[in-house]
């Protein structure tokens, strides 16, 4: 081979002796003349590995920013167990430093980066001319300096590596002087080949009680110029002599520290000796520029696993001899004692993740810092909580009183491990291990409604929340939530139909003018008015027993259909909490899982007072009574009002109202309500709804020009009301519509008129 160019080691063999398949696809192409710029010089076979070397014809423009000629010679090196990338091998003596190299521990030939995909994904699609490409690409883009697009990331110094080291999120941003210099890696496990170990904080290497199996030395450079990509240190005076091309001596680094670390240790009888017998990681900070000289832009940390314990390393780097089980202290450290044959593994650092890098992982813009409560940690209620603690959720109180049984499993986010446990436990011992930030996460083992002796922690949970996600699925507990005076948050409801087939949403506007138990009944409403809500109830009734009591019982429902659901459920609530509005939507999944949105547009609320009774009439049955009475005047015209009571609070709904039935008599100054179908039609109301609608009272109309104060008839057919209804305990509700508005009566006729503003949902 000529004199500009390096020799290479091995036997020179024909292209049809070699074996290693790509090996004798190349030489044999680039010998038939197959590949284009192209042209075989020799082949060679080592003991590891064959070799291709051709020259290859490289593009050159005008303007050259590194010296590539217009021909180089190329070495291709096959490793012969097909398990590591070829190496591609420059071999001109003189070809320059440039970015994207690989540094070996002979610097020349320079071995050229080609790829950054693995190479067991890189063969499956690799060919002989596409290689000779894609090397010829690189030095042409090299020769006008476009390999790295100013814009790209800076290269990582180093690309194989045998396992990983979980680090601290605080040392992804800390500075030289913020470095931790001693760790402790907690944990050692085995996954597909690689290490995985997980550095502690320093608080806690305080707290170690027995010797440590590995602790963790921390050093950082001088700023490097990104681009050569360094090959793994095979011992540790490998990796000493790759530090040092950045100016620092880690090896005088490292005898000074560990002297220092044995000196503590020996002050505690037995711990000095111990301490010699741990592992120890080197943890290394190198900060990178675009350009020689220039900002750094952001920096590498790898860890190198040294696999001896530290005694051995001390008397490997000249710290100390060993005669006799004694360490004895060098002088000075002898010129042969540098850490050769000391084997050392590449670590790659992992940073343990805070709320606000859960959320860049998600997609999202950031986390949301508002802490919540969330009431009930069941099959949805777990999963929902744990979509939006991946989702970077701020602090999260969880409420539940249920444990978690063998059944649960079937539709819970907690494992088998966790059976016995409070479910309001498990949820939030998960959430919290997800980030290395955990405070805000808490829980109580409580029922909402009757906490007991933990009522404090309940009210202050409350108290403190800016949003109160009802995932209870119990009508009650919603309800309670919706008037509970000892919290000002914001209210959302999320809960599945019996059937496990409709997800609903219930979420209160940011100023609360509709509550929760209002949007609860307009959900009603929808499912009346909507017929493409049809069956929203049906289904889901039959439900298996888990144990002996009457109430051991649960739901058929699959976790593929929860799933899916609490996917859309966390979504549609950081939906709402970007928003200021009210929202009720459904969603109705079908067999194969695909899914319809029905949104249901929320309608404002006015409320008025008599006595002990509260009524609650929408501005949409006052625009439904105002578009009937203009119907049918100049007549007066009525019908009945459906809604529910709440005899406990003394709260009666007004959510929707019926149409004159056909057998009514209207006239322009009087009216008497018939009923052919209207019976009907209020059963179906309250099969459609599960019950939850019914008839509560009666509406009419007076002409136009005429206030809505009662009339004396109104006082005689009120009276009848009020008789019938409170034979059942319950109060008598009349709504009159006239020109400019209605008036709600309810338990007794007043002389003032409460006039129901209208509000904008």
């Amino acid at each position: 081979m000529d004199a500009q160019y390096v020799s290479l080691a091995g036997t020179v063999v024909a292209p049809e002796g070699l074996t290693v398949p790509q090996a004798a696809d190349l030489a044999s192409r680039l010998g038939a003349g197959q590949i284009e710029y192209g042209s075989l010089v020799e082949c060679r076979e080592r003991e590891d590995a064959e070799v291709v070397v051709f020259d290859v014809a490289v593009e050159l423009g005008q303007v050259r920013k590194h010296p590539i000629e217009r021909s180089e010679r190329i070495a291709v090196e096959f490793d012969r167990t097909d398990v590591h990338m070829p190496e591609v091998l420059a071999l001109r003596a003189t070809f320059p430093a440039v970015p994207h190299l690989n540094l070996r521990i002979r610097e020349i030939p320079r071995s050229l980066c080609l790829y950054t995909q693995a190479y067991q994904d890189l063969k499956r699609t690799w060919t002989a001319s596409r290689f000779v490409e894609d090397i010829r690409s690189w030095l042409a883009r090299t020769a006008k300096g476009t390999l790295h697009e100013a814009d790209q990331s800076l290269e990582p110094l180093l690309l194989e590596f045998e396992g990983h080291l979980i680090l601290p999120a605080a040392l992804a941003d800390c500075g030289a002087s913020e470095l931790f210099e001693y760790m402790v890696l907690d944990a050692f496990l085995e996954e597909r080949g690689k290490s995985v170990f997980v550095a502690l904080p320093q608080k806690a290497v305080d707290q170690e009680k027995q010797r440590p199996a590995f602790v963790a030395s921390m050093h950082e450079c001088a700023p490097v110029q990104h681009g050569i990509i360094r090959r793994a240190p095979a011992d540790l005076e490998d990796l000493c002599h790759l530090v040092e091309t950045t100016g620092m001596d880690l090896l005088e680094e490292l005898r000074e520290r560990i002297e220092r670390w044995k000196d503590a240790a020996d002050k505690e009888p037995d711990k000095g000796t111990s301490f010699l017998q741990s592992r120890l990681a080197l943890i290394i900070v190198f900060p990178k520029t675009r350009t020689a000289g220039g900002v750094v832009e952001t920096s590498d940390i790898w860890a190198f696993l040294v696999l001896k314990p530290i005694q051995d390393v001390g008397v490997a780097i000249g710290l100390w001899s060993l005669a006799e089980g004694v360490l004895g202290r060098e002088l000075s450290p002898p010129p042969d004692r540098t850490g050769k044959g000391v084997t050392v593994g590449v670590l790659n650092p992992v940073f343990r993740v805070r709320r606000d890098g859960l959320a860049r992982l998600s997609g999202l813009a950031g986390g949301s810092a508002l802490p919540f409560v969330a009431v009930g940690a069941g099959a949805l209620g777990s999963q929902v909580v744990m979509n939006l603690a991946r989702a970077g959720f701020g602090a999260c109180t969880v409420i539940d009183d249920d444990v978690v049984l063998p059944h649960n499993l079937a539709r819970h986010v907690a494992d088998g491990s966790a059976i016995g446990y409070p479910k309001a436990a498990v949820v939030t011992e998960i959430a919290a291990s997800l980030v290395e930030d955990p405070e805000g996460f808490a829980w109580i083992k409580s029922d909402v409604l009757h906490p007991g002796e933990d009522a404090g922690k309940v009210a202050d949970a409350l108290k403190d929340a800016a949003v109160v996600l009802d995932l209870s699925a119990s009508v009650t507990v919603a309800r309670a939530l919706a008037r509970d005076e000892r919290t000002m948050a914001r209210r959302i409801s999320l809960f599945l139909n019996p059937a496990g087939r409709d997800l609903v949403l219930l979420a209160e506007d940011a100023e609360r003018t509709v509550p929760l138990d209002a949007l609860e009944m307009q959900y009603y409403r929808a499912l009346v008015r909507k017929p493409r809500l049809a069956g929203h109830f049906s289904g889901g009734h039959e439900r298996p027993r888990y144990g002996q009591a009457c109430r051991d019982l649960t739901s058929r429902v699959p976790q593929e259909a929860f799933g899916v659901h609490a996917a859309i459920g966390s979504r549609a609530v950081r939906q709402v909490l970007d928003a200021k509005h009210a929202r009720i939507a459904i969603w109705r999944s079908k067999e194969d899982l695909s899914v319809t949105r029905i949104e249901v547009r929320p309608s404002g609320v006015g409320i008025c007072t008599v006595g002990d009774w509260t009524l609650y009439l929408d501005e949409w049955v006052s625009r439904e009574v105002g578009m009937l009475r203009r119907r049918k005047l100049p007549k007066e015209t009525g019908g009945v009002l459906i809604g529910s009571f709440d005899l406990e609070r003394k709260v009666v709904y007004v959510v929707d109202a019926l149409p004159s039935p056909p057998d009514s008599e209207e006239w322009p100054t009087l009216y008497i309500r018939g009923c052919r179908g209207l019976k009907r039609r209020v059963d179906e109301i309250a099969r459609l709804t599960d019950g939850a609608l019914q008839y509560v009272g009666e509406w009419h109309s007076h002409p136009d020009h005429c206030s809505t104060a009662p009339s004396r008839e109104d006082f005689d057919v009120f009276a009848w009301l009020t008789e019938i209804v409170g034979m059942e305990g319950l109060p008598g509700v009349m709504v009159i519509a006239g020109q400019h508005g209605v008036s709600c009566f309810i338990g007794a006729l007043q002389t003032e008129e409460c006039l129901v503003p209208r509000i904008q949902p």
